[in-house]
This record gives C-alpha cells, sequence and structure tokens, in this order.
C-alpha cells in the first residue's frame, strides 16, 4: 500500500468537500467545459484516479489511470500546435540572427550552430517549455484560483515525501510530454491539471489533519 489509508465513512463527506471546493475554485474547468466537455470530464476522472492511487495504489486503479492518462494525452496533443511551436517567427529569426552578429567573423560557423541551426533551435525550445512546465505562475492564476495556491505549494512538498512511485512516474511523462508539446495549447496544459488539483488536495488534507 502506497500513500494513506483511504478515508472512512465518516471523513468520506469531508474529502468529497475538499474535491468540490478544488474543482470549484478551478477557473479552468468553469471556462472550458461549455467549448471542451470531453477534456474537462477526460481531466476531472484522471485527476479522480490519481486521488484512488494516492490513498491506495491498486492494480485496478493503476489500470483506470493509465486508460484515462491515455486518452487525456492523446487530447492534449490533438489541440496542440506542434508544428507552429517549432516554427520561428519573424521576430525570432531577427533575434537570432542578430546574436550571431555578435560573435567574432572567425567563429562565424560556430555561431551558426550555436544560435541558428535547427536542431539547436529545438533543444532551445525543449528548455523554454521544460520551465515553463515547472513555472507555478503559468498556472495561478490563468487557470486556478489564486486561494488554492498555499495548499498546493503545501501539498507539493508533502507530495515529494510521499513514496508512491506510480505517481512520481505518472509525473514525469506529464511534464516530459508537455515539455515537448509546450504549455500553450487551445486549452492550456491541460495533462498536469490533474497534479495541481491533486497538490491541491494533499495540501488541504494535510492542513486539515484529515487521513494522517
Amino acid at each position: 500500500m502506497l500513500g494513506y489509508d483511504m478515508p472512512k465513512a465518516g471523513k468520506s463527506s469531508l474529502y468529497l468537500t475538499f474535491i468540490a471546493l478544488i474543482l470549484l475554485f478551478n477557473k479552468w474547468i468553469i471556462n472550458t467545459f461549455i467549448e471542451s466537455p470531453i477534456i474537462v470530464i477526460t481531466s476531472i476522472l484522471l485527476f479522480v484516479s490519481y486521488l484512488l492511487n494516492f490513498h491506495q495504489t491498486r492494480k485496478f486503479f493503476v489500470l483506470i489511470a493509465i486508460i484515462i492518462f491515455i486518452l487525456l494525452s492523446y487530447l492534449q496533443l490533438k489541440v496542440s500546435s506542434i508544428q507552429n511551436l517549432y516554427q520561428l517567427s519573424p521576430s525570432d529569426k531577427d533575434l537570432y540572427i542578430k546574436r550571431m552578429s555578435y560573435y567574432p567573423v572567425k567563429i562565424t560557423r560556430l555561431a551558426y550552430w550555436l544560435e541558428y541551426k535547427k536542431e539547436t533551435l529545438v533543444i532551445y525550445k525543449f528548455q523554454e517549455n521544460f520551465f515553463n512546465v515547472i513555472d507555478i505562475n503559468q498556472y495561478f492564476p490563468n487557470y486556478f484560483s489564486m486561494l488554492l495556491l498555499p495548499f498546493t505549494f503545501y501539498g507539493i512538498y508533502r507530495f515529494i515525501n510521499l513514496k508512491n512511485w506510480f505517481l512520481f512516474t505518472f509525473l514525469f511523462f506529464t511534464v516530459l510530454l508537455l515539455t515537448l508539446t509546450g504549455v500553450n495549447g487551445r486549452y492550456g496544459p491541460v495533462l498536469i491539471f490533474p497534479y495541481v488539483n491533486l497538490f491541491s488536495y494533499i495540501g488541504i488534507s494535510k492542513i486539515f489533519k484529515v487521513g494522517t
């Protein structure tokens, strides 16, 4: 068993209240549901599957989470403009050309490799995407209410101390996929939203000392 024990019946209503409050303060759910209910519902289901595995990791819960994760990953790819992500805009081209001009003439070829070669630019883009994914400012207040921010920070701290390798593994693949696709898809980095919800849930439940 990993994480905490599943709450008893007497605590179930309190846990449901925590979940309801987290979803209520999720601005992205409210703003996106009418336009794309499938993505929103899938995101909520993945959040619930993470909760199940947080309280008690079982093969059936893991299987459910894997299926929903694959579905949400597909939806994330579908609404992300990956081709445009790795195309330079005119302003980007001007910037890189300007940076190349700062190199001495003798190392012009090296400057091209470091600043303008396609493979190098892709690596720079991966790096930019990665730091965008782990930047909490990407999510607050754009997608989540600032009221959840302190609970989320505390939840992240407590999550790091867990030994739930299933959730850590899924978080790794979530960050990896968003590093490839970027965070500026049509509906945002939807794949990581269930984890933001999970962190908020952990923070709230630990602060109120429920399930400890």
